[in-house]
């Protein structure tokens, strides 16, 4: 279905409609992007409410054809749920992230009463801030270590970095790791072990995933830090985590190690965890299981021309090793497209929808 939606759209855009400023326009590529966003946050906000599965999904490659959906109530009775995933170790058990700091299990189509993990007494569960996803690492199954992201109630968790400009108002990211117990539905809340602290300047744009990627290596996203009209334009400046996707090397002990084949590792100018940058909210993504490409759903903000509006891109990552370029949406400055293609380091989105 994603490999679908970003060829759908990646040949309507090719086909001629470049210019993001026409928020309204009626033409055939946004008309096919606005029905793709509304579907997405019409689910949204049916998973806000209960939680549901998409049991058969077929995607027809060939133009103007829709994917064909099932949908059937898995679960209800949860508090704000942001993510689902699976540990990968056969048991078909349904891992449900809330965002006010628990993570649930769905157990032969049960959610069971008693949580995997309940963190809430140190998330700040704010805005955009709160639990957001929890990953598994491949050989989970025999390890019984997995890795969260959440946002800490502290908000002087961590003191501002030199590009904060002195901003310290948000709930600080922490990428920790925990152990499951002897008990396969219980995970251990006191081994709780911190991989990665960063402080936020402001309560929106924390990103939120946490992600193996097809390689091994855990992929996490961090927004640019928030604020209206990108402020401190982090996403821009490669000796900041925030407004990038990081990639580092994680195992049962100890912090993270720099993978040797990330983009800027032996460079003195730039922070070796960045993967990729120039993002404004990177909140969720996707590897596609057949080409490795990366799907980034982020979260933009736009003045274009004299049209106000706000944008939300899908990004695509062609290379594995990552491309790390400049995305225009996510510069603080905000020209026009065409004055854009005429700067061949910047890389424009895969599709992008007004809401």
């Amino acid at each position: 279905m994603l490999q679908y939606v970003g060829e759908h759209v990646s040949q309507r855009w090719q086909a001629g409609v470049t210019n993001p400023s026409q928020c309204y326009e009626r033409g055939d590529v946004m008309r096919t992007i606005q029905g793709l966003a509304g579907l997405m946050f019409a689910v949204i906000a049916l998973f806000a409410i209960t939680l549901w599965v998409v049991l058969d999904a077929s995607a027809a490659h060939s133009e103007g054809d829709a994917a064909n959906f099932d949908l059937r109530l898995a679960a209800s009775g949860l508090n704000q749920p942001v993510y689902l995933t699976h540990a990968g170790d056969g048991s078909g058990r349904l891992f449900v992230v809330e965002k006010s700091g628990a993570i649930r299990i769905i157990k032969q189509g049960q959610l069971l009463a008693q949580p995997f993990l309940d963190i809430s007494d140190h998330v700040g569960n704010d805005g955009e801030a709160g639990f957001l996803s929890v990953a598994f690492p491949p050989d989970y199954a025999a390890s019984g270590y997995f890795f969260v992201y959440y946002n800490h109630i502290d908000k002087n968790l961590r003191p501002p970095e030199a590009e904060d400009n002195g901003r310290n108002d948000g709930y600080d990211t922490v990428v920790a790791r925990f152990r499951v117990t002897a008990d396969p539905d219980r995970a251990d809340k006191t081994s709780e072990e911190w991989v990665l602290t960063r402080n936020q300047p402001f309560t929106n744009h924390n990103g939120g995933l946490i992600t193996f990627g097809p390689d091994g290596y855990l992929y996490i996203g961090l927004g640019d830090g928030g604020g209206g009209g990108d402020p401190l334009d982090t996403a821009q400046n490669l000796n900041s985590l925030l407004g990038k996707i990081l990639r580092i090397s994680v195992g049962p002990t100890g912090t993270y190690t720099i993978p040797p084949t990330n983009p800027f590792v032996n460079r003195t100018d730039a922070r070796a965890e960045i993967w990729d940058r120039g993002l404004r909210n990177p909140w969720r993504y996707s590897f596609d299981r057949q080409t490795g490409d990366l799907f980034i759903g982020d979260v933009g903000q736009a003045r274009v021309r004299r049209s106000a509006c706000t944008w939300a891109a899908l990004r695509v990552v062609s290379t594995l090793g990552g491309i790390a370029g400049k995305v225009f949406w996510s510069a603080r400055r905000w020209p026009t497209v065409p004055a854009l293609l005429r700067r061949r380091s910047w890389i424009i989105p895969a599709a992008t929808a007004s809401r």
